[in-house]
């Protein structure tokens, strides 16, 4: 390949220009080099001119073309016969029910253990917006993501209508035949697991406890989103039984070791936020301290942040209990 800036290459392109300009000695590519000799047919073929150019603005009147056709096609829709539906009235209405006025009523919704109490508007019956009850301790007024989830489930597509038995849709005679076979069970129930919801429910957790008491080697394990294990155990270790954990965000210096509990995947996050936020007004700040391994939304909060391993989580609150008990 000869160089670019070769000047024994003499053709066409080292030529004096009509004008008497020099001819070109040095070019900036290949292709530039290229483009004066007999490739530059080849070249405009795989790029023709302005391709290369960002593509122009629609025009208004092309505009106005596609706009009308969406709004004629859009109209077409009105042309069909709807399928005839049926409109039945009450026999007997609900007391207190007038069409077209929304209903409201006090409700508690159970997720992860813990009850928070909430008020839902209705409309003939059917949920359509999800608040929190102000006169609740959990909630205070607010919602979570959960919560309004939770109505929306209720209108799913997707949501099991069937009950399935062995990973297969089996009518609902054919499970209860199925769950008064292990019922009738002569042994102990070796082997035999509940997967259960967490609940705090004393009328539910009355019947796990008959449940165990009818069968001592089965096992209810309890399943739920973010079941927080390792707090539970923590409180097992530290007072002998399972407690639920309930933060205390309203001191003046709040410490967290990594633990977001600003999280609203944590339960009884809508009460530890209220509290937080009310502790940090301007006349009497608080200060909140983190020290955790990822970023989280406590985190994000925090006054100060210290980046640690989870491995040193440990000898952090055994320096920080000997500085406090000094």
């Amino acid at each position: 390949m000869p160089l670019l800036t070769d000047p024994a290459q003499t053709d066409d392109r080292d030529a004096p220009g009509a004008d008497g300009t020099e001819p070109v000695r040095a070019w900036r590519s290949l292709e530039e080099w290229h483009a004066g000799g007999p490739g530059r047919e080849a070249l405009s073929h795989e790029h023709p001119p302005g391709a290369m150019l960002p593509p122009e603005g629609v025009a208004r009147r092309t505009f106005l073309q596609l706009a009308t056709a969406s709004l004629a096609a859009a109209g077409f829709s009105g042309c069909f016969r709807q399928p005839p539906e049926k409109i039945l009235p009450y026999s007997t209405p609900p007391e207190g029910l007038t069409p077209g006025v929304p209903l409201h009523f006090a409700t508690g919704l159970e997720w992860n253990g813990r009850t928070v109490g909430l008020v839902v508007e209705s409309h003939e019956g059917r949920p359509t917006k999800v608040e929190g009850n102000p006169l609740h301790p959990a909630s205070l007024g607010a919602a979570g993501v959960f919560e309004q989830a939770a109505l929306l489930g209720l209108y799913d597509p997707a949501r099991a209508k069937t009950a399935r038995l062995q990973g297969v849709e089996a009518a609902w005679s054919t499970v209860r035949d199925a769950l008064r076979k292990q019922a009738e069970r002569e042994d102990a129930g070796a082997g035999l697991r509940f997967l259960v919801e967490p609940t705090s429910s004393p009328l539910v957790q009355a019947l796990y406890a008959r449940i165990q008491q009818r069968f001592p080697s089965a096992r209810i394990i309890p399943c739920g989103v973010t079941l927080a294990d390792g707090r539970r155990e923590g409180t097992r270790l530290a007072y002998g039984r399972v407690l639920d954990v309930v933060h205390d965000v309203g001191r003046a210096v709040v410490v967290s070791v990594d633990d977001d509990f600003l999280a609203t995947t944590q339960p009884g996050h809508l009460r530890v936020a209220r509290d937080f936020v009310n502790a940090r007004k301007p006349e009497a700040m608080n200060r909140l301290w983190v020290a955790e391994s990822t970023l989280t939304l406590t985190g994000g909060f925090a006054d100060e942040r210290l980046r640690m391993r989870p491995s040193q989580g440990v000898a952090l609150m055994l320096a920080l209990a000997e500085e406090v008990g000094k």
